[in-house]
């Protein structure tokens, strides 16, 4: 069994939760299990969810991925400084993100860790 852990944090668009921002599309290859963890502080106010794509491989790094599917049971609503991680066992996606939707902008908010960990083949 393959482990690969990676720190994300940088692969978002913007780290601040003031507006919307989406994290760069995460290959899976031959991932059978992983987890996303973040940790955020300051006063958001949205929801973080993840989304996959089956969209050819040959993508390569993620910047021709266009087509995404929000994964059921995956949004979760933020309202407070704290952290949130998503378990997916038996993943049967090529690529997968993460995505912010702000309801209201707060005083202050970002993502402070992001990390993305995987087992496979």
């Amino acid at each position: 069994m393959r482990v690969h852990n990676e720190d994300i944090v940088e692969k978002f668009t913007t780290k601040s939760l003031i507006g919307d921002t989406e994290c760069e599309a995460l290959y899976l290859g031959h991932i059978v299990n992983f987890s996303i963890q973040l940790v955020f502080n300051g006063n958001p106010n949205g929801t973080f969810k993840i989304q996959a794509s089956n969209d050819d491989e040959e993508a390569q790094h993620g910047d021709k991925v266009s087509t995404w599917t929000d994964i059921v049971g995956s949004s979760q609503l933020i309202n407070e400084a704290g952290n949130h991680m998503w378990t997916v066992e038996n993943s049967g996606f090529a690529w997968v993100r993460v995505v912010w939707l702000d309801d209201s902008s707060a005083a202050s908010a970002s993502i402070t860790k992001a990390s993305f960990y995987a087992k496979g083949v």
